[in-house]
């Protein structure tokens, strides 16, 4: 039986906390223009759908980690359903996969840095800022980046609060309604983005060596997901109200402009700023702990005891996918749109879930 390093345990709710608050980077980029992308007007219908979709994915997960034991994480449990050797290797393939995910998520920061507030900057000035703070972050203790997130998330919702009822005050019923059954296919396409991030904290669960078992770990890890759910539901709602999907569709940072163009006492100005904090804080939490997954996870694919260092060769192979992956902002949309989606739903919604149901078949979970 593995033991847990008691040095950098966390709980279930610090890792909840914190993937929320890393999952708002992808939330903040995908929402809701995505969403009004597929499914237009109705993309409000398909974020509720999918906030009560996520919880029961997320307590799918938490059901069949809930045998899982001290210091084990979803490796381990990967390991059980269907051996050390094909385990490796997809683990090992999974290990590229959130290597190159880095390279994306740093990019991707920085593009919407320069497209929404400093256009004059540059995107390598950015990057490299931003990744040398992940990477400190990163070689440290997975305590400290998960107590962060759990210090700034309320925080965040509070600020996120403020923003909405700001410009909940814009919103019309003509941008919103009517809804009837004949929309029900753009709903339902409509729900693959919202689930696409809702379903990223399958990732976390790879830093499951890290997270004590206590009791009541299911009922946390659901509650956090349906608060995360109402989160993203309350983005696309009021920014659809508020701007309507037709004016949306043609903005690459919807939610910012509705915050911009939100007018009540001149507050909005003066939250604009703290609205790109949250984008940055965001950006740096999910990369940081993306970098410690794919640190631990080719760590396991290498048989490494001990994988720290092999965080240094992960963020300069991150970097080079962030320089190599497009020029602009531009370039970076078929990869934000369709490439980076659709590969991450198919480790959580395909490959994830086959393999559970390997392990539950041959009586292993």
């Amino acid at each position: 039986m593995k033991r847990i390093d008691n040095k950098d345990a966390i709980t279930r709710r610090q890792l909840a906390a914190a993937s929320s608050v890393g999952l708002l980077s992808p939330a903040i980029r995908l929402l809701p223009l995505h969403a009004v992308q597929l499914a237009g007007r109705v993309s409000w219908v398909s974020a509720l759908i999918s906030m009560l979709l996520g919880a029961l994915y997320v307590l799918m997960l938490e059901k069949a980690m809930e045998k899982r034991a001290e210091g084990e994480g979803l490796s381990d449990i990967i390991f059980k359903c269907i051996g050390r050797t094909a385990g490796r290797i997809l683990i090992g393939i999974f290990a590229v996969w959130f290597t190159l995910y880095c390279g994306f998520v740093l990019r991707s920061a920085a593009e919407r840095l320069l497209s929404s507030v400093y256009a004059n900057g540059s995107a390598g000035f950015f990057m490299v800022i931003t990744l040398l703070a992940a990477v400190i972050a990163a070689s440290g203790q997975l305590k400290s980046i998960a107590r962060t997130g759990q210090a700034f998330v309320f925080i965040i919702w509070g600020v996120l609060i403020v923003s909405i009822a700001l410009s909940a005050a814009d919103m019309k019923k003509e941008n919103l309604l009517p809804v009837t059954y004949l929309d029900l296919p753009n709903v339902l396409l409509g729900t693959l983005p919202v689930m696409d991030i809702i379903g990223g904290y399958t990732f976390f669960l790879f830093l499951g060596d890290n997270v004590t078992i206590k009791e009541g770990d299911k009922k946390t890890a659901v509650k956090w997901s349906l608060l995360f759910g109402v989160t993203l539901f309350a983005i696309v709602f009021v920014t659809i109200g508020a701007e309507s999907a037709g004016y949306l569709i043609h903005n690459k940072n919807p939610f910012f402009v509705m915050i911009r163009n939100a007018s009540f006492f001149g507050i909005a100005e003066r939250i604009e700023s703290v609205v790109v904090a949250i984008w940055v804080l965001s950006d740096f939490l999910f990369l940081s702990l993306l970098l410690v997954i794919a640190r631990k996870t080719c760590g396991i694919a290498l048989r490494v005891q001990n994988d720290k260092p092999l965080l240094y060769p992960i963020a300069a192979v991150s970097y080079a996918a962030a320089e190599l992956l497009a020029r602009n902002s531009f370039e970076l949309i078929a990869y934000s749109r369709w490439i980076v989606p659709i590969s991450s739903m198919i480790i959580v919604f395909v490959i994830i879930p086959a393999v559970l149901l390997i392990g539950k078949a041959r009586s292993r979970l």
